[in-house]
């Protein structure tokens, strides 16, 4: 998929069930702010009908293997919108076409949204997160209120591993990330200071404690900034990339820390693998940890991300200590890499997607 020099794309998102890809669309001229739907089996995009006024700037598909299937958004208009979306029919030779998508209903947030997540399970739970570092708990049976919110700023912040509160400081949340219930029923948060560990509504061991756990630290330089994260539920793992600065050389450079979460937040300081890469990094970028299922019944795990300098997309092996397994080339000069996904439909072959602000890229990573 290519757009035109007006238009914009920032996010991917791949459908967990069914062959298809989204990535996010802007015209401001046309004021359309949407995904376009690639199927893997077409030849074309398709613009879903959302109703949001501005841009896009978190969207997932909800996880749930039953029931019907929706698509969550969030934009910097205020709102979140949930769309239900067209399902493939089970008997092509009777109906050819997909059904089309449609809006479920739409959450007014009052603050523009950066993020939002599905909670893996209850098919009834969202969040969003938005500019001013809070993230919100919504029910799709009355979207009027949230069920909870989280203030960062106001609950405050403790860091794990040492004494003494920090801030989140008021920079967007990013990313959101819901843990599954056997793996800590945990929520991470993450904005531009780094990782947050969220206690539960209504589970946590004491109701009284509200305080924020950050969980990531600031680095050997003393300063870096986290810009994307992202979890791969197979793995048990979650990686956070941010920007800072070698202290010798003073030269910008990239760091991707890989954490296992297997036994919850306890023995989150056991990093997995970290990566560091001689390269700067715009903060739009996102990056990706995914794993896939060989014939041979191995499940190999990559951690996928953009490298500025070169203009090409790296895949590291998340399970041996970051060793480089492949580089991805083919961008131009006049495009810049915003997004990489990786994913596996079925048991079919694992796939690989580049986005940036004009361009999808998709790859077979076998």
């Amino acid at each position: 998929m290519t757009s035109q020099a007006q238009e914009s794309s920032r996010l991917l998102v791949v459908h967990p069930h069914e062959p298809l890809v989204y990535a996010s669309y802007s015209n401001p001229t046309l004021r359309m702010h949407t995904l376009a739907q690639i199927d893997m089996h077409g030849t074309k995009a398709i613009l879903l009908d959302l109703p949001h006024k501005q841009e896009i700037r978190g969207a997932e598909v909800s996880p749930h293997a039953t029931g019907a299937r929706y698509m969550l958004t969030a934009s910097l208009d205020q709102t979140a919108a949930i769309s239900s979306l067209g399902s493939a029919p089970s008997d092509t030779s009777l109906v050819p076409k997909r059904s089309s998508p449609m809006l479920a209903a739409t959450i007014k947030v009052r603050a523009q949204c950066w993020s939002c997540a599905w909670d893996p399970s209850d098919s009834n739970v969202c969040y969003v997160g938005t500019t001013s570092a809070r993230v919100l708990m919504f029910d799709l049976r009355r979207t009027d209120v949230p069920v909870h919110t989280w203030d960062g700023p106001r609950d405050g912040v403790t860091r794990k591993g040492s004494a003494g509160p920090v801030t989140t400081g008021y920079s967007p949340i990013h990313t959101i990330i819901a843990l599954p219930g056997s793996q800590h029923n945990g929520l991470i948060a993450a904005n531009s200071s780094g990782l947050y560990a969220l206690p539960r509504s209504g589970q946590a061991s004491d109701p009284n404690v509200t305080a924020w756990t950050l969980l990531t630290d600031s680095g050997d330089s003393g300063s870096r900034s986290c810009y994307s994260a992202s979890y791969d539920t197979q793995m048990q793992c979650v990686a956070a990339s941010f920007r800072a600065q070698n202290t010798c050389t003073r030269v910008p450079t990239t760091e991707h820390e890989l954490y296992d979460v297997s036994s919850g937040f306890d023995a989150w300081r056991r990093k997995r693998s970290c990566i560091s890469v001689p390269s700067p990094q715009t903060k739009m970028a996102r990056t990706c940890v995914f794993s896939y299922m060989t014939e041979h019944d191995v499940r190999p795990g990559l951690f996928c991300a953009s490298v500025e300098s070169t203009r090409m997309v790296k895949t590291w092996d998340a399970n041996n200590n970051g060793r480089d397994v492949l580089a991805l080339g083919g961008v131009t000069a006049s495009e810049n890499i915003v997004d990489v996904k990786g994913w596996q439909w079925d048991g079919d072959m694992p796939m690989f997607a580049s986005l940036t602000n004009t361009t999808a890229r998709l790859y077979d990573v076998r």
